[in-house]
């Protein structure tokens, strides 16, 4: 299905579940970061909008002690489960990155909850959310996010998105504009079609998609699984928490008593191989509101050339470079609120 530029969504007549079935309703830290992202806003907020909260709110440590709930909820067609951490003000809807799922943004959402109301909701194929065999191209992604939005009346959200979560997060900030205030994307995937068109880089693309698809995806243990996951490159500097918190909510106990991954690999490597339904460089210009951009510093600079050019398409953006991996939000989730906390109140 192709993206269709639109204001939004029709209204959905919703129906929310609990998780109970009842029906209703880094290695090194980003210190200092803060402040910079926080002047950025003050700086390319719109006319009217909200200043930035004292930096003393989010600091480290002054997390909400407040669990989430979870619940489901039906959009464009298929049940999402997601987690409301509640709080008062403004929605923030948290979208994660692919092979990921919503309570990897516990950390760094109990303390945002100061913020307004905070979600995370598991993607399509993710977590705890419904999984079709097929339709997994990012356009898919975004038409699920502004339906999200719409269903539980969320508009106009304030959007954080990790990897390919924040490239959804700006496009549907360019179909949807009625339904976003602002964005925050943490590494958003934003390569170059000079970048994505090279032959060798589609070649490695290739082999990653049947590594994907082949992944191991069955443990004795929870200790086993995260040791596991511990010694694979993406999960190496996982702050320990978080890594366990993955692993114990995105796996699953079969009839065998073995544990498995909720996410099979077949349908994460349709997920990756997605990324080509978005055309993302001709929606950049249409983002109308401000968009914050971390991205991590790298040795190979493709990444953030691409990102650097999104920015200079973005009218009101700023980019920040932070210290960590591709997956700091999960290796420094306090951090990262403190960070963006400001951009978001």
């Amino acid at each position: 299905m192709s993206l269709v530029c639109a204001i939004g969504p029709p209204p959905l007549s919703v129906r929310t579940t609990d998780n109970s079935g009842r029906s209703g309703g880094a290695r090194q830290g980003l210190s200092g970061l803060s402040r910079a992202c926080g002047d950025g806003y003050n700086r390319a907020r719109p006319q009217g909008g909200l200043g930035c909260p004292p930096f003393c709110l989010l600091q480290r440590g002054r997390a909400s002690a407040m669990a989430p709930a979870q619940r489901s909820v039906q959009a464009n067609g298929l049940r999402l489960s997601y987690l409301d951490w509640g709080g008062e003000g403004p929605a923030i809807v948290l979208h994660h990155a692919t092979s990921l799922h919503a309570w990897v943004w516990d950390p760094i959402a109990r303390r945002l909850a100061r913020c307004g109301r905070v979600l995370a909701y598991d993607a399509r194929g993710h977590g705890d959310s419904d999984k079709p065999p097929s339709g997994y191209g990012w356009d898919r992604f975004v038409e699920d996010l502004a339906s999200f939005i719409s269903a539980l009346e969320l508009a106009p959200a304030r959007l954080v998105g990790h990897s390919s979560g924040g490239t959804v997060a700006l496009a549907c900030a360019a179909l949807y504009p009625r339904l976003v205030d602002r964005v925050v994307a943490l590494d958003p995937v934003l390569m170059l079609p000079e970048q994505t068109n090279d032959p060798a880089w589609q070649e490695w693309f290739r082999r990653w998609q049947e590594s994907t698809r082949r992944r191991r995806n069955a443990w004795r243990s929870l200790d086993e699984a995260v040791e596991h996951l511990r010694g694979k490159d993406s999960y190496r500097h996982w702050r320990e928490d978080v890594l366990r918190l993955y692993v114990e909510r995105g796996t699953i106990r079969g009839p065998d008593g073995l544990l498995r991954l909720k996410m099979p690999g077949e349908l994460e490597a349709q997920a990756y191989e997605g990324r080509a339904a978005l055309d993302i460089w001709s929606l950049l210009p249409s983002v109308s509101c401000p968009v914050l951009i971390l991205h991590c510093r790298r040795d190979d600079p493709r990444p953030e050339m691409g990102i650097r050019a999104a920015a200079g398409l973005l009218p009101q953006a700023r980019v920040e470079a932070v210290p960590g991996t591709h997956f700091f939000p999960q290796e420094d989730p306090e951090a990262v609120a403190a960070a963006i906390g400001p951009f978001l109140r």
